[in-house]
């Protein structure tokens, strides 16, 4: 089940009209609708990654440019720790700063792609990866050092 390797996750029919697209793979690319050309205004895209249990996410920028602003209200990539747009966030993006690897505490990602109406760029392309959780042993279990 997680057997992919390095599939590219980008736009399609769920992943900008409102609903996540679920993405369930060891790693991948994600990357912003028409990547490397110029997303489009208004796009609302979302994934959730989620990875083998024992395992954690790690989320690699290899390319980032948006819209700037100082508090990423015009575009932005917002990371959150865990499955839903509820949880826990790890950071909103903008501008053409590569954001800082970004790891999880558990085997889930949230990752919300916004745009405003005006001003588009090249957008970005990630790469998220399995870290394995060195407190969960081969039982499923995680160890009694938690």
């Amino acid at each position: 089940m997680f057997n992919i390797i390095m599939e590219i996750f980008s736009l399609s029919p769920l992943a900008c009209s409102g609903v996540p697209q679920d993405l369930t793979a060891s790693n991948g690319t994600v990357t912003s609708p028409n990547y490397p050309n110029n997303y489009k205004s208004n796009s609302n895209c979302a994934w959730r990654i989620a990875v083998p249990d024992g395992f954690h996410i790690s989320l690699t920028f290899k390319d980032f440019v948006l819209e700037s602003h100082s508090r990423c209200n015009y575009d932005s990539v917002e990371l959150r720790n865990g499955f839903n747009s509820t949880s826990p966030i790890i950071g909103k993006y903008c501008g053409s700063n590569i954001p800082p690897i970004a790891i999880t505490s558990g085997r889930s990602l949230y990752v919300k792609f916004k745009t405003d109406g005006s001003g588009t760029r090249r957008g970005f392309k990630a790469i998220f990866t399995a870290v394995p959780n060195p407190s969960f042993n081969t039982s499923g279990e995680f160890s009694k050092n938690d």
